[in-house]
């Protein structure tokens, strides 16, 4: 489960965070500000490398999505008709390849925001305890978006879900309907951070965001495209 997080004036109380840190050297001693390729990750002190390995099992899950959308048809096939009913499977490589490349990202004016950035929500960084209590509303919580600057944030539950899905959780799509577990395939930290960084490219700002499979699975191509939870399920 995310939450969005709308702040009374987010601009100053995270570009005052990232003015304190940016500046910071970057060793293996100094875990304030660090980089995952182009991401840059600040806060995660020594979940840095459990953030890695979501974020390496997350860009291999995309890679692997590239190549099967790629030797598709154009048709597509039963399962990504099933999310995008009548697109082209290959309209949606773009998207993904700028999410496992880091492409940099903008605002609204069209001015740089530069790389994407990932934060911590941890009660031992002081500038993320805004973050923290948003967090912590909600012990479902596990990542949360600040709009207004397209950050990702994470929560501390993130790190205490599965990495990925395990095979008897994964639904059996069959015909027009599906058919699902008891678990939530969306509860994997690789499928979480998919959904939210395909949020974060997409820079969908109003409508309602669906989540729940059967929802997901009833929307037109045009809601579908725009919909992250869409791009998660499929993935997942």
């Amino acid at each position: 489960m995310k939450c969005t997080l709308h702040l009374l004036n987010p601009l100053i109380i995270v570009l005052s965070f990232l003015a304190v840190y940016s500046s910071a050297q970057i060793t293996p001693a100094n875990a304030w500000k660090q980089y995952t390729g182009n991401y840059i990750v600040y806060g995660c002190y020594l979940k840095t490398p459990a953030l890695n390995t979501a974020l390496s099992a997350t860009f291999a899950l995309i890679r692997q999505l590239i190549d099967n959308l790629s030797s598709v048809k154009t048709s597509g096939d039963p399962i990504f008709n099933a999310f995008f009913p009548g697109l082209n499977p290959q309209s949606i490589i773009p998207l993904l390849e700028q999410i496992s490349a880091g492409s940099s990202l903008y605002y609204d004016d069209g001015s740089s925001l530069n790389y994407p950035v990932i934060i911590c929500a941890d009660p031992s960084v002081r500038n993320t305890i805004f973050i923290l209590h948003q967090c912590l509303k909600d012990p479902r919580t596990r990542v949360g978006m600040i709009w207004d600057l397209q950050f990702v944030y994470l929560c501390p539950s993130f790190f205490s879900i599965p990495l990925v899905p395990s095979p008897d959780q994964c639904p059996q799509l069959v015909a027009a309907g599906t058919r699902l577990g008891e678990t939530y395939l969306m509860e994997t930290q690789t499928t979480i951070l998919l959904r939210e960084l395909v949020t974060l490219y997409l820079k969908w700002h109003q409508g309602p965001l669906w989540d729940a499979v059967n929802e997901v699975m009833t929307l037109p191509v045009e809601e579908a495209v725009n919909n992250p939870g869409s791009y998660a399920w499929y993935a997942a």
